[in-house]
């Protein structure tokens, strides 16, 4: 995981010092307090080394997984478990904060834009604006939060190979921000395969226990299942790899309060009323898609750099659409 700045010495915090405090305050809580509690340094190394780096995760991850771990007893794990609980774990989850999109009747659709701590999907057909909404939101998350913003870094991951440092700095002109910051508060890294792609998520957990991130992109996260598993022969072990994959980035989501925003690519379904209706349109992934994301939102295209998003289910969002534009300045409202 490397920062996208060409150079990769330490991004330099993007929040003030009193958001950092606030952070500190609510948690999420280091793994090392739970020797506070009494359980070893040795072990807690040991769960470090498993991809465990808060408190939080501990107590969130099934005790089956505990087990696995080499070198922990199921006399620790229970001692592990009971530390986690024990250890402050209840302090308030961080208030959800909403990142502006860049465009107002978008945002006006979302509630204020793309919501902390949980998975939004998008999917749509190629130039339907996906990955442009995910380079805007890079850098709006970076804003104060009476901007609009996450006052936090970004992260991205990516499985196609489009992402554009140069895009970055185009929006980051338009919001006043200074270009070689927005670069160096955004971490990137290059998804090769569906385990790589996995893995990197234990990496991005060490890094937002490090500092405080505020959105995480996956872009796209289906595209390298299509081509990893083939055939209706590995339907059931791809989704199963999906499922344990859309599961550790709801409990980034959950651990660390951040917007994780995932694209999706779509399918046309051609069956016997496509016949009539033409093809329709749906995302890959199945039904473990779908229960994964928190909300979810259709991009097609409209006319000439026009867009329209449409929400297409939510807990707490009404079905509506709004119309949005891309411009060189990333995702703005329709200028009509």
């Amino acid at each position: 995981m490397s920062s996208s700045a060409a150079h990769q010495k330490p991004a330099a915090a993007a929040a003030p010092a009193p958001a950092e405090e606030e952070a500190a305050e609510h948690g999420p809580f280091p793994i090392e307090q739970l020797q506070a509690s009494g359980i070893a340094a040795l072990d807690v190394k040991k769960l470090k080394d498993a991809g465990l780096c808060t408190v939080e995760s501990v107590v969130y991850s099934p005790r089956k997984d505990l087990l696995q771990i080499k070198g922990i007893s199921e006399a620790k794990v229970d001692k592990i478990i009971e530390a986690g609980n024990a250890s402050q774990l209840h302090a308030q989850r961080l208030e959800i904060i909403q990142v502006t999109t860049g465009s107002r009747e978008l945002d006006q659709i979302l509630e204020g834009g793309i919501e902390t701590g949980s998975i939004t999907e998008i999917y749509g057909e190629f130039r339907s604006g996906k990955t442009q909404l995910c380079h805007t939101l890079c850098v709006t998350c970076q804003l104060p939060l009476d901007q609009g913003g996450g006052e936090g870094k970004a992260l991205y991951i990516d499985a196609e190979g489009t992402f554009r440092p140069q895009r970055l700095l185009q929006i980051a002109d338009r919001f006043g921000l200074n270009g070689a910051d927005v670069l160096e508060n955004v971490a990137y890294a290059r998804a090769y395969n569906t385990d790589h792609q996995s893995r990197l998520l234990l990496e991005a957990a060490s890094m937002m226990v490090e500092t405080r991130f505020a959105l995480m992109v996956v872009d796209s996260a289906t595209a390298l299942y299509r081509t990893d598993f083939s055939g209706r022969g590995e339907l059931s072990a791809r989704q199963m790899h999906l499922a344990k994959f859309l599961r550790s980035l709801q409990k980034l989501a959950d651990e660390f309060g951040v917007a994780v925003v995932i694209t999706n690519q779509v399918v046309a379904q051609v069956d016997g009323a496509a016949m009539f209706a033409g093809p329709q349109i749906k995302p890959i992934g199945g039904n473990i898609m779908a229960h994964a994301s928190t909300t979810r939102l259709f991009l097609r295209k409209g006319r000439g750099e026009e867009r329209i998003c449409k929400v297409i289910s939510s807990p707490c969002l009404a079905e509506a659409e709004a119309r949005f534009q891309i411009s060189s300045e990333g995702v703005t409202d329709v200028k009509d």
